[in-house]
């Protein structure tokens, strides 16, 4: 259920995605296009009106009209020349066939001029300069033309010039341009929706996998609450039928099991202040040995009591760095490493507590001679609620402490790891935290 809510998430996250940077981009494209369609029509208008001016001066300057000059103009530019003089058509059936008949253009191009004010069969009314006007208009195949009618003085009278421009050419190229764009844009489109796609999948798998995992931490956490629930239960069944020793032995039980339950939500509420980054941390320069032989003397009567040699070992030679860190918090690191290898150690075993400075990090390393873990399970156990053996786990360990100790050592920077012991038998568990420097301190007090 939670797979599918995500996959719709992701698949509405990534059309949302795609459409709005897909519009922005048509924009951009559709604006780009439209001045660079702007620009070509200036340009050929301006084409077009130094080939009028070409020809109406070389008819004012020519006494005769050469039908080879004709043709070569009209090839040359793709134009349609048709001229009276005084009146009277010029015989010129023209270069190239036109999709419309030239004889259909010129009267409609007459009548469009006529329309707009200006009627190219009058003489024009200075004998210096031509009069005109430009216009666009389409031919029966619906093919555009630019038109220029115009009436232009000449030495021997006066010449009516209808002047055609195809501009099929150029309307395929710009087709041809708004095909490109919009291709390039359906295939922006495309890559978008691909790294959309990609990108809310990346984003949402961390959302995915913590609502994953809380979901496990509840079911794991609603089963270790109900055990100890159920056992009370029970007891407080039994005591209305036992008998005074029995009473006591039941109360102790229900004691043992309130205890229990009392610490499970202890290492919830850390784990759940963990995960909404609202564990605070007071932090210092810390002596690493300290620490240790603190939580030593801690331990040190309840290792006796199960038979177990717990001891400190420090290179007295070598002085080690000072630790930036929360001291309450990481004692409770040790802590939890020591209650784990005391729980794990059989009798006459020993759990050796070190420390050490090693490349800018000062390592403390809780050793025991217990049975170790599998290499496949070294990550695993640090998981909520996971226990390498079942076999070995007791009541009083519900599988969050190492996960709790990662985390306390997570947000110090650092890293908690565990290698098998000397010759493969044991574990050995390392908190790598780094080392104080000065210019640290500092950099922490300015944020």
């Amino acid at each position: 259920m939670a797979a599918d809510m995500f996959k719709r998430l992701r698949l509405r996250l990534t059309l949302l995605c795609t459409l709005i940077t897909g519009i922005i981009l048509t924009g951009m494209a559709a604006g780009t296009l439209l001045v660079a369609r702007k620009q070509q029509e200036r340009s050929s208008a301006a084409s077009f009106g130094n080939d009028y001016n070409s020809i109406v001066y070389h008819l004012q300057s020519q006494t005769v009209i050469d039908r080879s000059w004709l043709a070569q103009t009209e090839n040359g530019n793709r134009l349609i020349i048709h001229i009276e003089d005084n009146g009277i058509p010029l015989l010129f059936s023209g270069s190239w066939k036109t999709p419309t008949d030239r004889s259909e253009l010129v009267s409609a191009a007459k009548n469009a001029a006529r329309l707009a004010g200006f009627d190219p069969d009058v003489p024009p009314p200075s004998r210096l300069s031509a009069e005109g006007i430009f216009f666009t208009l389409y031919g029966s195949g619906q093919e555009r033309y630019r038109v220029a009618c115009a009436s232009v003085p000449t030495p021997l009278g006066w010449i009516s010039l209808s002047l055609f421009k195809d501009m099929r050419e150029e309307d395929r190229q710009s087709a041809r341009q708004i095909w490109l764009v919009l291709g390039m844009a359906a295939l922006g489109m495309g890559l978008l929706f691909l790294f959309s796609w990609w990108f809310t999948g990346r984003s949402l798998r961390s959302v995915e996998e913590n609502q994953r995992r809380q979901a496990q931490f509840m079911a794991a956490a609603s089963h270790e609450l109900r055990t100890p629930l159920s056992v009370i239960e029970a007891s407080i069944s039994a005591i209305g039928k036992a008998t005074p020793e029995e009473t006591e032995r039941f109360a102790g039980i229900i004691g043992n099991e309130c205890r229990r339950m009392s610490r499970l939500l202890g290492d919830m509420l850390s784990l759940a202040r963990a995960d909404s980054k609202t564990w605070s941390l007071s932090m210092k320069p810390l002596e690493a040995d300290t620490l240790l032989l603190t939580q030593y003397e801690l331990f040190e009567g309840l290792a006796a009591e199960k038979k177990i040699a717990l001891f400190v070992s420090l290179d007295e030679n070598e002085p080690l760095p000072r630790i930036y860190g929360d001291e309450q918090r990481l004692c409770q690191v040790l802590s939890i490493l020591i209650d784990n290898a005391l729980s794990y150690t059989p009798p006459g075993g020993r759990i050796q507590l070190s420390a050490a400075g090693k490349g800018g990090y000062v390592q403390l390393t809780v050793a025991d001679d217990g049975p170790g873990i599998p290499d496949e399970e070294k990550e695993r156990i640090f998981e909520r609620f996971y226990r390498a053996d079942s076999a070995r786990s007791e009541k009083e360990h519900h599988g969050l402490g190492l996960s709790i100790a990662r985390e306390i050592v997570s947000l110090h920077r650092g890293k908690l790891s565990v290698q098998d012991g000397p010759g493969g038998h044991g574990s050995v568990f390392t908190a790598e935290l780094p080392a104080f420097r000065p210019e640290t301190q500092k950099n922490r007090e300015h944020r």
